[in-house]
């Protein structure tokens, strides 16, 4: 059984409530490593750092967490990314446990995609943590004994989160209800750099393809999308409820069961952290929409930021000129690996196809890039996004100079 990760898209796929229409919005800085969260229900960005027991080289885990979206009874999301000294990083999914969990708590699983156990899931490898009282993460990692301390970033981020409820048709007492939310990370403090990110991390969600458009407040952004999300929403609903009216067939259009289902319209973006270490930020913007069908879509566009300037690295910012026939061969390397296909295997025996492509859709880590495929890109739906890292030592003479990489120009801050 083939298996894919959605960080974000689980409590949003749960049954939705109607409710009535409201709008809610938090914030919560990034923690100095003195004051973790209450609890990791309590939203915010933290980043630790740690030793397996028997390791020689530490981990790095960012873990992101936002607050319950409205319409759903789940708890909120945490999403968590680690790597170790290859600077290779692995998505964690917030993994089930029986029974509600101590808020001090934390229950991950990583999927090993390459590796299947004898049922043919994905190899599963869990993370049980607990907060102690100074802080620290302490439990196991695959039944190895970990500990993780919060350290101080570079940047500090806060959660914010923008939610809204909209009937579909105002004034039915049985109308179906769309749901839309924004939760994304933003800088604190005033700082040049700081201000840049924010800006660019705004421009990231609003989709735009040139660095030097102007880019509206995050409030003004989430109107935006609000109006915009009320006015295509709307409009389908009083063209599903033309169509009804005029087939004399149908169920009368005050019947919920009649529209309900196909009008429980969802529209969420989020963010969460990659990796953060010297003056290299690398994020994942997670979009999933829901306009009626047998299953919503969904992708994630990963970035990277220099920390100097606030600049958004786009993939001619990585790249020397004539780059990117020369990355195909390590992509399929990559991929091979990723997805457990042998080298004698023929790629289509898992892609859409046996010639490898190129995604610009990159972000680099402190071990290397990160390239991420989102569904229908290079395999079919069910397989979900392929992530394919290519390491640095392969990518170096790719590379362009100055980058925010060990040995690129400028020197990771140890930590």
């Amino acid at each position: 059984m083939n298996r894919f990760v959605l960080l974000w898209a689980a409590p949003l796929l749960l049954a939705l409530t109607a409710c009535p229409s409201k709008k809610k919005e938090s914030s919560q800085s990034a923690v100095a490593p003195a004051s973790a969260p209450a609890d990791f229900r309590e939203p915010g960005y933290v980043l630790y750092r740690g030793l397996l027991a028997g390791a020689a080289d530490s981990l790095t885990l960012n873990l992101t967490t936002a607050p319950a979206r409205l319409g759903s009874e789940a708890a909120g999301g945490i999403s968590g990314s680690y790597y170790g000294a290859d600077g290779e990083p692995r998505e964690l999914q917030q993994a089930s446990s029986a029974g509600r969990p101590h808020p001090d708590s934390l229950l991950l699983a990583y999927y090993d995609r390459a590796k299947l156990d004898g049922n043919g899931n994905e190899q599963e490898t869990r993370w049980r943590l607990r907060r102690e009282p100074d802080g620290r993460l302490a439990g196991t990692v695959g039944g190895q004994a970990i500990q993780l301390r919060p350290v101080r970033p570079a940047l500090a981020l806060a959660v914010r989160t923008f939610a809204d409820s909209v009937a579909a048709y105002p004034g039915r007492a049985r109308s179906p209800y769309g749901h839309i939310g924004l939760q994304t990370l933003e800088p604190v403090g005033t700082s040049p750099v700081a201000l840049a990110v924010a800006a660019n991390l705004r421009r990231q969600h609003r989709g735009d393809t040139l660095p030097n458009l102007a880019v509206p407040g995050l409030a003004q952004l989430w109107q935006q999308q609000r109006t915009d999300f009320i006015k295509f929403y709307r409009e389908d609903a009083t063209a599903l409820a033309e169509d009804l009216a005029a087939d004399t067939a149908a169920t009368a259009p005050d019947s919920a069961d009649t529209y309900r289902p196909s009008m429980r319209y969802e529209s969420q973006s989020s963010a969460s952290v990659i990796c953060q270490q010297g003056h290299l930020l690398s994020v994942r913007l997670f979009d999933y929409s829901y306009t009626g069908g047998a299953h919503g879509n969904y992708a994630s566009t990963v970035r990277s930021f220099d920390l100097r300037t606030g600049k958004v690295l786009a993939f001619d910012d990585i790249f020397r000129p004539g780059a990117r026939t020369q990355l195909l061969p390590l992509l399929e390397r990559g991929v091979r690996r990723t997805l457990g296909i042998g080298d004698n295997e023929r790629l289509d025996t898992q892609l859409l196809d046996n010639d490898m492509r190129l995604t610009t859709n990159v972000c680099l880590t402190p071990g290397g890039a990160l390239f991420v495929y989102v569904p229908y890109e290079i395999t079919a739906y069910a397989l979900g996004e392929v992530s394919v890292f290519v390491p640095l030592a392969e990518l170096r003479p790719l590379l362009r100079e100055g980058l925010p990489l060990p040995g690129s120009g400028t020197r990771m801050a140890k930590r």
